[in-house]
């Protein structure tokens, strides 16, 4: 935090999806405060922008389950 020459009050934030600053706002431009922080959900946010995240988490459990699917289909065609 750091003042203007006319004492008004320059904040300078940082969200947690980004390393960069984000452009510095008055107090006027405040919402509101964190009250609280769920470390959980900050843990998830980080992991949800790796790429291998998505591999392991989304992308292979679809694949997997759509030749599951596509095996059980063939079973029950080659059955009757």
């Amino acid at each position: 935090m750091r003042k203007t020459k006319t004492g008004e009050r320059i904040f300078h934030t940082q969200g947690i999806a980004n390393s960069d600053e984000d452009p510095p706002i008055t107090g006027k431009q405040i919402i509101g405060v964190i009250v609280c922080k769920v470390p959980i959900l900050s843990q998830i946010a980080k992991l949800n922008n790796n790429v291998y995240t998505f591999y392991f988490v989304i992308f292979v459990p679809m694949v997997i389950l759509i030749f599951t699917e596509i095996r059980r289909i063939i079973k029950h065609f080659t059955k009757k």
